[in-house]
């Protein structure tokens, strides 16, 4: 009975911006809303074991809260992230190189609520438009 409700609820809202919920026909945030997303203004890096790890943008704000609303179920936003992750990718001017993208594994429970992995989806988008390769077999999550 709730997925069926939740479905309605994405159905009312569709045309509306993730965020404030104004409408925004054929856009996943309203031109206001997409603005105020926290994007770094210089790029972050941090290396890991030989791993380079780049940062677009601040978990906070409206970051954090569109993020939120892919989880719960706004789901055409992970194309947006996928192209925005992707342009930040193309100003960063690394050597070509054939990249396997991963990503992240969610809980199994949220997955099972949601009916997909948030990070799945950004993921294939993000490698999609770069073509790059994806594969969601190489990481498992242990902690639950």
């Amino acid at each position: 009975m709730i997925s069926i409700f939740k479905k309605l609820i994405n159905l009312l809202y569709e045309n509306s911006c993730a965020l404030c919920k104004n409408n925004c026909k054929d856009l996943i945030f309203c031109i206001d809303c997409e603005k105020k997303l926290e994007e770094r203004k210089e790029i972050y890096k941090k290396t890991f074991n030989e791993v380079n790890i780049y940062s677009w943008g601040f978990y906070d704000g409206n970051l954090r809260d569109s993020i939120i609303s892919l989880k719960n179920g706004k789901k055409k936003s992970a194309k947006f992230f996928g192209l925005k992750l992707s342009v930040f990718w193309s100003t960063l001017n690394l050597t070509p190189n054939d990249y396997l993208v991963l990503p992240i594994p969610s809980h199994k429970e949220r997955n099972k609520e949601r009916g997909y992995c948030q990070t799945e989806l950004i993921s294939k988008e993000f490698a999609e438009n770069l073509n790059f390769r994806f594969s969601n077999d190489y990481l498992i999550r242990e902690k639950e």
